[in-house]
Order: structure tokens, then sequence, then C-alpha cells
């Protein structure tokens, strides 16, 4: 999980296993919504395995993040990702669209 510094937006990486199991440390990992100062990218890039527990915790904070009037994106997320948000309707909630989702 790295974190990167923008103009516009600040970017962190989501680790490769955001699972039940890993929970814990990414939600202690992710930028604490209430301090942030700009808006954030999710990196999904390197992601290959995802649970409900893991896109639980990335819709609770991607929420969090809006209510504080800041706004977050997932970019390049894995297929991994993509398919799991579209199975659980979830896709246009991360800015994925519908159908034919480009991931990498």
């Amino acid at each position: 999980m790295t974190t990167h510094a923008s103009t516009h937006a600040r970017a962190f990486s989501l680790p490769a296993e955001v699972c039940i199991h890993e929970a814990a440390a990414l939600k202690a990992a992710l930028p604490d919504p209430g301090g942030l100062a700009a808006a954030v990218d999710l990196d999904a890039s390197a992601v290959t395995d995802i649970d409900l527990a893991g896109v639980q915790l990335l819709l609770a904070w991607t929420r969090a993040v809006r209510a504080g009037g800041h706004d977050t994106r997932l970019v390049q997320p894995s297929r991994t990702v993509a398919d799991a948000l579209q199975l659980l309707g979830l896709a246009a909630e991360f800015g994925l669209g519908g159908p034919g989702v480009e991931a990498s």
C-alpha cells in the first residue's frame, strides 16, 4: 500500500489482497476521510483477491470521503475488482460504468 501526492488528487495503491484477513490493516492504512484536503484516487491495479468484507470496507470508506465533500475514484481496477463490483451491482458506485468496463 503506497500513497502518492499529486496536484489534484492523492493516490493510494490498494494491496494485492483486499479481503477479510487484511481488512483491519487496510482500514488503518487508508487515508482518514475526515482529514483529507483533496480527492483520492484508489489504484486497484494490483488487487488479485477481493471478498465481500473488502468491498464493504471500500464502499464505507468511499461514502465517508464523499460525505466529507471530497471525491474519490477507483482507477485501473484489476479484472478481479471490476468483476466483483459488477457482480454485486456496485460498478456505478465506484465510477466503473456498466457492462464492458475496461479493467487492467
